[in-house]
This record gives C-alpha cells, structure tokens and sequence, in this order.
C-alpha cells in the first residue's frame, strides 16, 4: 500500500462530515400542493409548516382559469378557530378581513368568521371578462394560538369561477395544514442547501482545506512519520 493509499484510508472517516439531527413536529406536512394542476382551480400554498405560539404564517390564494375567460370568482376557507387566528389587514373597517390583491375584479365582498373558522371572499368585473393564469388574488396571515394542528382548507360547494357563459368552471380545490408546535419550520422550494459558515472552527481546517488537499497533506505527514522511524531505528535519530 503506498501512501496516498494510507493517507486515504486513515483520513476518510475524519473527512466525513457530521450530520444535524432533526425533530420534526407532530403532524403532517403539507406546506403547498404538490399535484399537477390541468384544470380551472382555486389553491392555497404556503412554504411555513410550523409556526410557535404567537407567531404567523402566510397563506396565499392561487386562482388558474386554464386559458378560460372567467367574470367572477368566490372562494370560502375553512379553519381551526382554537389553534388559528386571522390576523386583521384593515383596521379601518369593522370586522376581520384579509388582504384582496387582484386589480382587474372589484372586491364584493371580505369577510372573516372568527367563531366559525370561515373566510369568504369574492370579486367579479361588470365590464368584462379575463382569463387568471396561477395568479395570488388575495392573501392572510394566521397566528398560532395553542399547540395543535389545523387544516386550512378551499371549500368547493361555496367557492367558484364563473365563466362570461354563466357557467361555473372550478375543478379543483386544495388545502395545507399547519402545526402549532415548540419550533418554526419553513421549508424552502427544492431542496435545501447548507451553506456552511466562513469562520472556520478550531477543529474544521481540514474541511475547508478540501478533500485533495486534505489527502496530499496527509501523504506528507505519512512519509514523514515513515522517515523518522527508519531514522530512529539506525539510530540516526535518539
């Protein structure tokens, strides 16, 4: 064996780095939709899964017309009052509203049923009709109040797309669920990425060195060691 062979065998497992470990909450996990939407569709997404007590998460209304003209649209959402709260975007006004983001339909009607865990929410346009391609049309934030979980679901008999025909075109719905729980856990679109830190611990330099570097050092280090023994045993070396 020479000894960038040595060198490799005896530095491999020090080159391998430690994993972190990771308690995820009680629950599912259902941070957005991971269906192939074809059809006219209401979604809701968000990237937030666990949220601590008093703290929010943001939920987004996603509406997909698939290339039809539509002149009005309605959704209700369904949650768990005891575990969310709606968080308020309108002082002003009395009651408990959330955030209408779409120019085109005039807002008919914002309301939020805190009692009841419900938020209705429906616009439409007298002055003609539009096609809606994967567009947020409106958005609201959710506190955690207890630890529990609760899903946050589009409710299809009381949501719709209404075509220029009259027509009620809506196919598909979805829902997320969201965990009140001792942490926070926001998962990022695609996989996650650790960047490791510019500071190098006292005991990472060979990490940072890289793993070729790491070997030839190494292999010097092993034929120094190999030299001095010889040197040692010839007495060469006390």
């Amino acid at each position: 064996m020479n000894i960038f062979q040595i060198a490799k065998a005896q530095g491999a497992d020090d080159l391998t780095s430690p994993t972190i470990p990771f308690t995820p909450p009680v629950g599912p996990l259902t941070p957005v939709p991971t269906e192939i939407v074809t059809g006219p569709s209401i979604q809701l997404q968000t990237n937030v899964v666990s949220v601590k007590k008093g703290e929010k998460a943001l939920i987004e209304v996603v509406v997909y017309t698939n290339r039809q003209e539509i002149k009005s649209f309605k959704f209700k959402v369904k949650y768990d009052p005891t575990v969310l709260k709606v968080v308020d975007t309108d002082g002003t006004k009395s009651g408990t509203q959330i955030n209408y983001q779409n120019t085109f339909f005039d807002q008919k009607s914002n309301s939020v049923n805190e009692s009841n865990g419900e938020i209705t929410l429906e616009a439409g346009s007298d002055q003609g009709t539009t096609t809606v391609t994967s567009r947020v049309v409106a958005s609201f934030e959710v506190e955690g109040l207890k630890e529990g979980s609760s899903q946050i679901s589009i409710v299809k008999a009381d949501s719709n797309l209404i075509s220029y025909l009259n027509a009620d075109i809506l196919q598909t719905v979805n829902s997320v669920v969201l965990n009140v729980s001792n942490q926070s856990i926001v998962i990022t679109h695609g996989p996650t990425k650790i960047t490791p830190s510019k500071v190098t611990p006292k005991t990472g330099i060979i990490d940072d060195l890289g793993y070729s570097n790491a070997l030839i050092i190494g292999a010097v280090l092993v034929a120094c060691g190999i030299y001095l023994f010889k040197k040692r045993k010839s007495n060469d070396l006390l």
